[in-house]
């Protein structure tokens, strides 16, 4: 090998170890310092990396199903007949915009339960009727909580079976006091 050579492989070598140790920094031990040693740890960290790459979809795929099974149930629906209902309606939202509106827009996703209740009822009731209280029948007196945002200012009435049960224990806990 001639100078230019040598100084040209060397270069190769150098960017090769440049490289090694910009991904091996913060390592502990050698494992960040002594190339043969962070050249294994970065091999093994890049293939961890691939690995978590596609187990995160799966993780994160896991988490939007809890919520909407979460968000679902206060509804009175179980996870499968929800999205069951939802194919029936229609309703092509896939489960990253569900997590995401159970979470930060209740009365949209029981909206949404609404809709999904309906075309499971109107599917599977007999005949397609579906059972309903008689119009003659007593009305009874449903306990409503009035809800403010204090952002807006803006206020709703709410069932009180709506409400969260630690929420409901309070308010019977705070009607006994008086």
């Amino acid at each position: 090998l001639d100078d230019a050579s040598a100084g040209l492989l060397h270069t190769l070598v150098e960017m090769k170890r440049d490289k090694v140790f910009a991904i091996t920094k913060g390592f502990r031990g050698r494992s960040n310092n002594c190339f043969r040693i962070a050249h294994r740890a970065a091999e093994k960290a890049l293939q961890h990396e691939y690995r978590d790459r596609k187990n995160r979809k799966r993780d994160m795929r896991t988490m939007w199903i809890e919520r909407i099974n979460a968000g679902a149930r206060e509804h009175g629906l179980k996870y499968g007949d929800f999205i069951h209902g939802m194919k029936l309606a229609n309703i092509d939202l896939d489960r990253k915009v569900l997590a995401d509106i159970c979470v930060t827009e209740p009365p949209a996703f029981q909206l949404v339960c609404h809709m999904s209740r309906e075309a499971l009822i109107a599917k599977y009731a007999p005949n397609g009727v579906v059972q309903r209280p008689a119009e003659d029948a007593e009305e009874v007196a449903v306990p409503r909580v009035t809800k403010v945002d204090l952002a807006t200012g803006a206020s709703t009435e709410m069932l009180v079976d709506q409400l969260p049960p630690a929420i409901r224990a309070q308010l019977e806990k705070d009607k006994g006091r008086q």
